[in-house]
């Protein structure tokens, strides 16, 4: 349905990676230098332009997975598209994003999906070289380096979900 004015995005991803700093940014506040865990889900809505006309997204900051707690099913209901968000120092977070990439399918299908790969202001000390980023855009057709604390690559990234999800160019 390419006319609805509201969409519901989840970003998921790895505990502590900065999913709700990246979303601050992208809803026009700014970075929380102290970390607060999110517990369970935590929902913004931000106004997009699409095509010259006014959308709504309405996100859903999910709780980082861990080895003790997984994304309840219910959580995902409803979903148009989603940011799988990763810690560029943290390389497992990436290989942990492509985990629930798989499983998303399984419950979700096919929807339109980037993966933002946050700490772009500390890259010189990634945990991830050219050739891991290279697989990752192998599997992934859009893939993002953003810093949660500058604001820098969100709204691009956020800009190519939104077009992919209302299929506008």
């Amino acid at each position: 349905m390419q006319n609805q004015t509201r969409k519901k995005i989840c970003f998921i991803g790895a505990s502590a990676v900065g999913k709700t700093n990246i979303i601050s940014r992208f809803s026009g506040g700014g970075f929380n230098h102290r970390y607060q865990t999110t517990l369970g889900a935590r929902i913004t809505k931000v106004t997009v332009a699409v095509g010259g006309r006014l959308k709504e997204l309405v996100i859903w900051d999910i709780k980082g997975e861990s080895e003790f707690y997984k994304i309840p099913p219910a959580y995902l209901y409803g979903c148009d598209g989603y940011v799988l968000a990763a810690d560029g120092t943290r390389a497992s977070t990436c290989e942990y994003a492509l985990g629930l990439r798989s499983r998303l399918r399984e419950h979700l299908g096919t929807l339109p999906h980037i993966l933002m790969i946050n700490k772009d202001d500390l890259s010189q000390v990634w945990d991830l070289d050219k050739d891991a980023l290279a697989m990752l855009r192998r599997q992934i057709a859009s893939v993002f380096p953003v810093s949660a604390l500058t604001g820098v690559g969100i709204h691009d990234a956020m800009d190519t979900l939104v077009r992919e999800m209302w299929g506008a160019k």
